[in-house]
């Protein structure tokens, strides 16, 4: 269920707004408000998952009131002008809709407001399945010992033809007989990825990524353009800053 308030000072607006929340079934309309401040006043203490905002208000205008407006709130613009439009999605508005709304565009709005929750939910259960993994330890055989190593502590892994070095715990490493793919098998549930044929990374150790090069704590790793891509996905779903190029 999407619980979502409704933003306006034109009473018939707020109407149709009304009217098209009622024929989808998975919207809840908990408030709707003549004032924006009234509205941020009942955010603070209310959560809601989407507000429809207009822009023209007397108080504080729509595009102002984003930066006021909690960021777990997704926000579909509602207007009688086209002009703010690229603005809207500078601030990472959802939608923009134009007044009259028709049934059809105000139903794809809430339909990429629900995208936007299910893909949340899918990274947040991905991170937490991740994060469970990286707190297990990973049995390794190498110089004639078998050691217990945190999964969190491995840095990279390189892989040598029939042998691989494990480097873990900042400047530490370990050689030992095995192929990359059936190392990553062990790895994968804790968010390490194969970025070249010969290197294997924890994406919680990426700090920076520049052409085909990714650092990871202390070491620069070379990446092939599909898995760097791919990377590049999977933090975009998790929401880059200052990313526009959606």
């Amino acid at each position: 269920m999407i619980r979502c308030i409704a933003v306006d000072d034109e009473p018939l607006a707020l109407e149709l707004i009304k009217k098209h929340c009622t024929k989808i079934p998975s919207v809840q309309l908990e408030q709707v408000f003549l004032s924006v401040i009234d509205a941020i006043n009942y955010l603070q203490n209310e959560p809601a998952d989407l507000i429809f905002l207009d822009i023209n208000m007397p108080e504080i205008d729509g595009l102002n009131a984003a930066e006021l407006i909690p960021a777990s709130t997704q926000i579909v613009y509602v207007t009688a002008y086209e002009k703010y439009a690229l603005k809207s999605y500078d601030l990472n508005a959802t939608d923009y809709l134009l007044k009259p709304v028709s049934f059809e565009r105000f139903y794809k709005a809430v339909q990429k407001c629900q995208e936007k929750i299910q893909s949340k939910a899918s990274v947040n259960l991905i991170e937490g399945l991740a994060a469970e993994a990286l707190d297990k330890t990973i049995l390794l055989r190498g110089d004639k010992k078998i050691f217990q190593i945190p999964v969190r502590e491995i840095d990279y892994i390189e892989g040598l033809k029939d042998y691989a070095k494990v480097f873990f715990n900042g400047n530490q490493r370990i050689i030992i007989r095995e192929s990359l793919k059936k190392i990553l098998a062990q790895l994968e549930d804790a968010g390490f990825i194969r970025v070249h044929r010969s290197y294997i990374i924890p994406m919680h150790k990426i700090s920076s990524m520049e052409g085909n090069m990714i650092q990871v704590g202390q070491y620069q790793i070379p990446a092939n353009k599909t898995q760097r891509d791919l990377i590049l996905k999977k933090f975009k779903q998790r929401g880059i800053l200052g990313d526009r190029s959606q």
